[in-house]
């Protein structure tokens, strides 16, 4: 047993980072048990015809058998594999093995076909069969070959993972796990996607699992590059798991907190602003696609928009995918009404992004309609362009003004909206929200210049007009908001000037988005220019370049009843209007 071939395979095992179960690395079988390596363990004859044989038994017993012989050799048989080879047609696709009582007969089987291997009774030692049935599953570590992959494996399987470490636990004993795939367990066409590091989420409740599991399978068929990517999931004994991308840039909510550099000016540039409202198109679509085969997210919030930076960022450039996670209380809906006979009452969503409905919906036990998510997309889109423009500590500062004051029940923490929480009175938009609105419009980078606009301005419109509105049936159905969205993107590539206004020195920030009041180094306020020297940026094969006024324009957005107005946007030749299907 102390030969050198056992030494080194010992010395190669690895520990699986899930369950401390130890694994012999496919790359280390591959390349250690070797024709040369099985030859020695052969009978004279077979030893001879090796030499002058291209189809000799160990050249067989390397092809289909290299794992079986692994084996032995960890338990000190190597040389039971001729007769387990060739008399009883044992090969690595057999694995595992399991016993089988039949009366007071023990009978080795594989677990995949059933067919039984007799010559293990010969061997006259139990504990050496034993030891083979423990010992085999360190050579069946499972191998992923294609994205979505299903696994059902016996609790001694060991998970090829490395370098596990735990990042978050929720409800119901889940868990999410940070890890690495061993490069030899992922063959083509697994290995094109480029997946190095991979999110592990664990969940012990098996019907959780399956649930989750039957809308995830259904999502990756959509095929959607905005759509989170199921790589692939395993049944391991009591324990379930699935497999994602690990999304190096974080969360959304991570981005706008990591990025910037506090100067209102880092991230105002044609680049950013162009990459946001691609991103924002690419999640309108990906709603789009799930509300067309019956699905409705119900927990869109940017905790739930994983960032995947592209490989050749580098550090301090946005870029790269937001990707919509298909978590929380997602949930499938066959009906094609906007009211459900089945009342969806899960109340899991995050409350500041919850819909006006949300309350007396759950109360009442109705079930929440498709355009519930238009509302959380366009408080989510709102933040964008708080951030956008003034900045993470801005978005902050912005939850914080939606906060109620101490004694107030007329609003959830957060809200975009404030309703009485003690007789269900009428919702009405935040009086703080529409103040962001106002001043965001105000601001002279996005304002309009006499009869144009700015791609900035006309997505604060829609967002006003097409999503935050506390009337359901008056949100955009998601083709008619993905329509009108991609007229603001498609115009902005064709037109660098439609982008935005680059001005110099940039605007102050307003105080209802400071957590103090800033001043330059002599208190006095500063005149706003357009810049004269601002480089020009490439997006998309056209340059983008300053407008040549600075000229402001003051939004009439003062009241409740102001917001959602019909406001003509000037999209090409023509005003963009709600297009709701039939």
């Amino acid at each position: 047993m102390s030969g050198p071939l056992y030494k080194s395979l010992k010395g190669s095992l690895t520990t699986s980072s899930l369950g401390e179960i130890q694994f012999l690395p496919r790359s280390v079988v591959e390349a250690k048990v070797t024709i040369e390596k099985i030859t020695p363990h052969l009978s004279f004859g077979s030893r001879l015809y090796t030499l002058v044989s291209e189809d000799s038994l160990a050249r067989q017993i390397h092809q289909q058998a290299r794992r079986v012989f692994a084996i032995l050799v960890l338990i000190g048989k190597p040389s039971a594999i001729q007769t387990l080879f060739t008399k009883d047609g044992l090969t690595d696709d057999h694995l595992p093995l399991e016993v089988v009582k039949n009366g007071e007969h023990d009978t080795i089987v594989s677990s995949t076909t059933q067919k039984s291997f007799p010559a293990f009774d010969n061997w006259g030692d139990p504990a050496a069969v034993d030891s083979f049935l423990e010992k085999q599953y360190l050579v069946l570590a499972p191998v992923f070959h294609t994205a979505g992959q299903a696994l059902k494996l016996n609790r001694s399987h060991p998970l090829p993972f490395e370098e596990c470490t735990w990042k978050a636990s929720g409800s119901d004993g889940v868990s999410v796990y940070h890890g690495r795939l061993h490069p030899s367990h992922q063959v083509p066409p697994f290995t094109a996607t480029s997946y190095d590091r991979i999110a592990i989420k664990e969940i012990p409740d098996k019907k959780a699992f399956d649930r989750e599991k039957e809308n995830l399978d259904r999502i990756q068929s959509l095929h959607h590059n905005h759509l989170i990517r199921l790589l692939g999931s395993c049944e391991k004994g009591s324990v379930n798991y699935f497999f994602f991308p690990w999304a190096a840039g974080g969360n959304l909510r991570d981005l706008w907190h990591l990025q910037g550099d506090g100067s209102r000016t880092s991230l105002w540039t044609p680049q950013t602003i162009a990459w946001a409202l691609d991103q924002m198109l690419g999640l309108v679509d990906a709603i789009r696609i799930l509300h067309d085969n019956g699905i409705r997210h119900g927990d869109i919030k940017p905790q739930n928009i994983l960032h995947f930076p592209e490989a050749t960022q580098g550090s301090g450039k946005i870029g790269g995918r937001l990707v919509l996670a298909d978590v929380g209380v997602s949930k499938f809906h066959h009906e094609a009404t906007a009211l459900r006979n089945e009342a969806t009452n899960t109340r899991d969503a995050t409350i500041s992004y919850e819909a006006p409905e949300a309350t007396s919906e759950f109360k009442n036990g109705k079930p929440r309609p498709r355009r519930y998510d238009m509302w959380s997309l366009g408080c989510m889109f709102l933040e964008f362009v708080v951030w956008l423009q003034y900045e993470f500590e801005a978005v902050e500062m912005f939850r914080k003004q939606r906060m109620p004051r101490r004694g107030d029940p007329r609003t959830a923490p957060g809200n975009f909206f404030t309703q009485s929480t003690t007789d269900d009175g009428p919702a009405t938009i935040h009086s703080k929200v529409i103040d962001a609105i106002r001043l965001l419009r105000d601001d002279p980078r996005c304002c309009s210049d006499g009869d144009s606009t700015t791609a900035v301005e006309d997505l604060i419109t829609l967002i006003e007009r097409d999503l935050l509105q506390i009337d359901p049936e008056k949100r955009a159905k998601a083709p008619a908001l993905h329509k009108n969205l991609n007229r603001i993107v498609q115009r902005a590539h064709r037109d660098p000037q439609y982008l935005c206004r680059l001005v110099n020195p940039s605007p102050e920030i307003p105080r209802f988005f400071q957590r103090s009041k800033r001043r330059d180094s002599k208190g006095s306020t500063r005149k706003l220019s357009l810049s004269s020297s601002s480089s020009v940026s490439s997006y998309a094969g056209s340059s983008f370049t300053p407008t040549d006024t600075g000229r402001s324009r003051r939004s009439s957005v003062s009241s409740v009843s102001n917001v959602g107005r019909m406001s003509k946007m000037s999209l090409g030749d023509e005003a963009a209007v709600i297009e709701e299907e039939s």
